[in-house]
């Protein structure tokens, strides 16, 4: 996959997750991996995304406590 195939893919899989489907979290840190190992991303920007998908997740799930949320970074 080239690198826009993969950003395309990554920012679908993003809207997904957002709208609800936990189910693609799996793909979403694959995709991640694969721009990280193809030096599309650096592992900052990795971060940064992972951190903001764990986000959405509290506001999907407002039972997740800020406990929780720290222990996950």
């Amino acid at each position: 996959d080239s690198a826009d195939d993969l950003l395309k893919k990554l920012a679908e899989f993003i809207s997904a997750y957002k709208a609800g489907n936990n189910g693609v979290y799996n793909t979403i840190v694959e995709i991640l991996d694969e721009l990280l190992n193809k030096k599309i991303i650096c592992k900052q920007e990795y971060d940064q995304i992972i951190i903001i998908i764990i986000i959405v997740s509290c506001q999907l799930s407002p039972r997740v406590s800020k406990t929780q949320l720290s222990m996950s970074v």
